[in-house]
């Protein structure tokens, strides 16, 4: 199945929407599950388009204005929280929250 779920047209708001919700948590675990496994492996994930790069080795890196990105800066946050579940929780709710892209690199 896609990102989108075929509801019948019968069905109205009250019954459509809980259907909805439970599959956009499905899709929310599924995504944060995939951002968590890719930085626990190593990876990099870079939201578009504010141009923030996310590495559990490296920190965070910054693009202004569509440029280069700069150095890396460090993990940004308390070490305790710095783990791939945290990040990749942290990633999806400022996707979701801001409408941005991930996207694993």
């Amino acid at each position: 199945m896609g990102l989108t779920t075929r509801i019948p047209a019968a069905f109205g708001a009250a019954e459509w929407f809980p259907l909805w919700q439970a599959r956009r948590a499905e899709l929310r675990a599924a995504l944060k599950r995939r951002i968590a496994r890719h930085l626990e492996r190593g990876g990099t994930v870079e939201e578009q388009p504010i141009g923030i790069r996310w590495s559990m080795e490296r920190g965070t890196s910054h693009s202004h204005y569509g440029g280069p990105f700069g150095a890396w800066d460090g993990p940004p946050f308390i070490p305790e929280y710095w783990t791939a579940d945290y990040v990749s929780g942290h990633l999806v709710n400022r996707a979701l929250g801001f409408g941005w892209s991930v996207r694993c690199i």
